[in-house]
């Protein structure tokens, strides 16, 4: 396995201010460091793509937390993920699409193997998975109800096909309700199926 390192040309974002600014939202997503390793299966014809950049990725090779790329010279290179990135089903894994979409008055993501559901307007979420159900909800007398603002995702380029197909942006989401109490503001991360509470105060 080679060094974990950040692939060229993978975007990176930065953190402002929770979204709970006048008229700006939150981004915050942490950069992805890919454990690379490349291996010689049967050459193909380079054509006219770039040496060493990828054509495709092969996605008979996933696994929860790796996506393995065919290069133009023949290799495949393969990127492993701090979470997973990744979900089994009857068709072969699926890649986690955390795009919060609002439906029933809830937000939930698009595509999962959870049954995850946030609030419009206060800090609560239902989680449900293998049957179990769970739910989480912030409990206080002087709460003030705050429509929850969805984290944007900026478009981006990429330097090479490798660093696109490396990219996993929608595996990552995040809402917060903001001054829910006095200065007081909520935030979730979901990334794959996972689910990290911020209270910022």
């Amino acid at each position: 396995m080679g060094k974990s390192r950040l692939l060229r040309g993978y975007p990176t974002r930065k953190q402002s201010n929770n979204g709970c600014g006048s008229g700006s939202r939150t981004r915050y997503f942490e950069k992805t460091n890919l454990n690379r390793k490349n291996y010689l299966l049967e050459p193909i014809n380079r054509g006219s793509h770039k040496k060493n950049d990828a054509l495709f990725e092969d996605t008979s090779l996933r696994t929860p937390n790796s996506k393995t790329l065919r290069l133009s010279d023949g290799t495949y290179t393969l990127g492993s993920y701090g979470f997973n990135i990744h979900f089994p089903t009857s068709e072969g894994f699926v890649e986690y699409d955390n795009t919060l979409i609002l439906k029933d008055g809830v937000f939930s993501p698009t595509v999962s193997d959870i049954d995850l559901s946030f609030a419009f307007d206060r800090p609560s979420y239902g989680i449900s998975f293998e049957g179990v159900r769970a739910s989480f909800e912030l409990i206080n007398d002087n709460i003030i109800p705050s429509e929850a603002q969805i984290a944007e995702i900026p478009k981006q380029e990429y330097a090479t096909k490798s660093a696109e197909l490396f990219a996993v942006p929608n595996a990552k989401a995040q809402l917060s309700y903001c001054n829910i109490l006095d200065g007081v503001t909520v935030s979730y991360l979901i990334y794959g199926r996972n689910i990290k509470e911020n209270i910022v105060l």
